[in-house]
């Protein structure tokens, strides 16, 4: 079975119903999402003057497994940030990676840039998003 690391753009195509989230929604089952995917989706709701606890709880409805940071996922990501390949990422983005990479997963994604990269991971790119 193959294993899925949704990014920000990904989750929030869904949560938005954005065109195209459908294909995105058959990867959602059993996949992992960054503890700083959920920070980031929640500053974004937060900044955009949403209540922290409902968006919490729809986050959550989407069953995926939150991953914490570690101190090896410090180190990797410290090493993807001074790649000049991944250097205009967020670290959110960069902490995708290295769940991908660690887990041998496949990035769900709608972010075109990141999907244009050449990274050591598999990338799904769905949807016209960046």
């Amino acid at each position: 079975m193959t294993k899925y690391v949704l990014d920000h753009s990904a989750i929030t195509a869904v949560l938005r119903r954005e065109p195209g989230h459908e294909k995105i929604l058959p990867h959602l089952f059993g996949s992992m999402v960054s503890a700083l995917t959920i920070a980031e989706l929640l500053t974004t709701a937060a900044s955009n003057g949403a209540d922290l606890e409902t968006s919490f709880e729809s986050l959550k409805r989407l069953k995926l497994e939150i991953v914490a940071f570690t101190d090896a996922h410090a180190v990797r990501l410290a090493n993807l940030v001074n790649s000049p390949k991944t250097s205009t990422l967020s670290q959110s983005e960069l902490f995708v990676i290295c769940l991908a990479m660690e887990k041998k997963a496949t990035i769900v994604t709608t972010n075109r840039v990141l999907s244009s990269m050449a990274l050591p991971v598999k990338i799904k790119q769905f949807g016209p998003r960046f």
